[in-house]
């Protein structure tokens, strides 16, 4: 079941979305949690797939609760509600997949729950062995991966996992997915980038990883190249 929050401090934009979904989805196919103030979502302790939050929440900054968000492993992804454009280059983030201009319409709130609805029912899963057991990860878990010899550790967002194989192989396995190698020793998922300078990436759980110099280039146009797709 997919968990959608909506954050307005309007009760009458709050209710217009949340019909909006509900149309869409029924209640056992969605959980929906609405908040009126940005300190409510900070002091959820539940996972939250798709959030709708608002960027004027009184005397709140939604900009400012997204800069929070961003270390909260729990909330995944985020479209802004907006009746002003001009927030729209600073609300972006590498949580943020979308803005809407209020009014809202059924078509673009539809729009953005698949997308995520996309990512969560047709990620793709990879076997793993960890020398005594064979489990499965689900790709988009992945933060980085980290090359050890003739093994590989597993950065999840709640652990840190050694299994069989090289980097070459994780980078075959995970050829189709957001991923892209930064350094001899890193295969990292765009998704997750908090921050890139060039001569490293700060990942969403503030581990800085090196960018090798032959990399660098490369990295850089494919990480533009994620970002533009994403606008």
């Amino acid at each position: 079941m997919i968990r959608i929050g909506i954050c307005d401090d309007e009760p009458i934009f709050r209710q217009q979305i949340y019909d909006y979904i509900r149309e869409y989805l029924d209640a056992g196919e969605c959980d929906i949690v609405l908040f009126a103030k940005g300190e409510e979502i900070l002091s959820y302790q539940y996972r939250v797939d798709l959030l709708f939050l608002d960027i004027e929440l009184g005397k709140e900054n939604g900009i400012d609760i997204l800069k929070a968000l961003v270390d909260l492993d729990y909330i995944w992804r985020v479209v802004f509600v907006t009746a002003h454009k001009e927030f729209m280059p600073v609300a972006f983030s590498v949580k943020t997949i979308g803005f809407l201009e209020k009014p809202v319409t059924y078509g673009n709130i539809i729009k953005y729950i698949k997308q995520v609805e996309n990512s969560i029912h047709h990620s793709e899963v990879v076997q793993c062995n960890d020398g005594q057991h064979t489990f499965f990860i689900r790709q988009c878990d992945i933060l980085y991966v980290h090359a050890a010899g003739n093994y590989c550790e597993i950065c999840t967002h709640n652990k840190e996992i050694m299994v069989d194989g090289n980097l070459k192989e994780w980078e075959r396995k995970m050829n189709d997915f957001n991923v892209m190698r930064v350094h001899k020793s890193y295969l990292v998922n765009l998704d997750y980038i908090k921050d890139f300078s060039g001569c490293d990436i700060m990942m969403i759980n503030n581990i800085k990883l090196p960018v090798g110099r032959h990399y660098k280039k490369d990295a850089k146009e494919q990480y533009f190249n994620y970002l533009k797709n994403k606008l």
